[in-house]
């Protein structure tokens, strides 16, 4: 947007060197905005996508004895519980292999509940 205001304004009011100054400055203050923006939004974790669901509480929605069904932000995932656990039982995510999620109880978990 700066790009175009400086362009509109060096063509409609501005001669010679004036001109092409008030381009290169448009053209600056574009370029530190758009580095900006790409800061701005990579300083976050992820909200999408695999990764995303690294750390998360879920509830088991079958038995994990070591595989089951765990419900995570209303979706059904494959599960793998090493220490095994009932239907019901919260866990939590600590890693994924391909679409199965390594699981462990909440009780269990490094930080003890919720």
């Amino acid at each position: 947007m700066a790009l175009l205001v400086a362009c509109v304004i060096a063509f409609t009011r501005l001669d010679g060197t004036a001109r092409w100054l008030t381009i290169a400055a448009g053209a600056a203050i574009e370029g530190v905005e758009a580095m900006a923006m790409i800061w701005w939004s990579r300083r976050g974790k992820p909200h999408v996508g695999r990764e995303s669901l690294i750390g998360v509480v879920g509830v088991t929605a079958t038995a994990c004895r070591p595989v089951g069904r765990v419900r995570i932000h209303g979706e059904n995932w494959s599960a793998r519980c090493s220490a095994g656990c009932d239907a019901g039982v919260q866990v939590r995510v600590v890693s994924i292999t391909g679409l199965e999620l390594e699981v462990i109880p909440v009780a269990h978990s490094p930080g003890g509940g919720l």
